[in-house]
């Protein structure tokens, strides 16, 4: 399992090692066949940033869906930050995400947006908003065709809004949909029947 556990200077081997056995005994114990490895007694006692609010929360339900601070009952977001995807060669297109609690501070140089857009299993299970698992079936392949910069731009509900802007973060599928869409069968020229003799 790639598991996030912690950002910390404090995150050596043997804290990880600790965290592991934690995980497989409580696997163990649920099933009534492990419960003597309790004798360790791991438990956790605090907390680490980024937590999983801002990563799925805050992160990851904008870019999973883009038209989420446009629809009705938007989220509270005090920091508004607007990220730039480009995916191959088409055209850059920006997503509005939240950054409260200094959540993008918090996720340190990983690329949380990014791995989003690149339809990462490890941070999305079947979600592909911008339809890029037709580059490479291998999420570390496709990481090569998408990218994400978080720009200086002020977040703008009545620009970001617009269906033009609506257009260019769903051109990628529309595209896709189009070019598999079933060709036309040519119709078939009727038979006239013969006269009656």
């Amino acid at each position: 399992w790639d598991v996030p556990m912690c950002k910390s200077s404090f995150c050596d081997e043997d804290v990880l090692q600790q965290v592991l056995q934690k995980v497989a005994i409580d696997y163990f114990q649920q099933r009534g066949d492990g419960s003597e490895l309790r004798a360790q007694g791991w438990y956790a006692d605090s907390t680490v940033i980024p937590t999983a609010e801002c990563v799925f929360d805050q992160i990851g339900a904008s870019v999973i869906n883009p038209e989420l601070y446009c629809q009705a009952g938007t989220p509270a977001c005090s920091n508004m930050k607007i990220a730039e995807i480009t995916i191959a060669d088409d055209a850059p297109f920006d997503i509005a995400i939240c950054a409260d609690d200094d959540c993008l501070a918090s996720v340190g140089p990983v690329d949380v947006v990014g791995n989003f857009a690149n339809a990462d299993p490890h941070f999305s299970v079947s979600e592909d908003p911008f339809c890029v698992r037709d580059i490479a079936s291998n999420a570390y392949t496709r990481s090569q065709y998408v990218s994400a910069e978080i720009t200086d731009k002020v977040f703008d509900k009545t620009q970001y809004c617009t269906a033009a802007a609506y257009r260019s973060r769903t051109a990628r599928c529309g595209q896709l949909r189009k070019a598999t869409k079933s060709p036309k069968v040519p119709k078939v020229s009727k038979v006239s029947k013969a006269p009656k003799v």
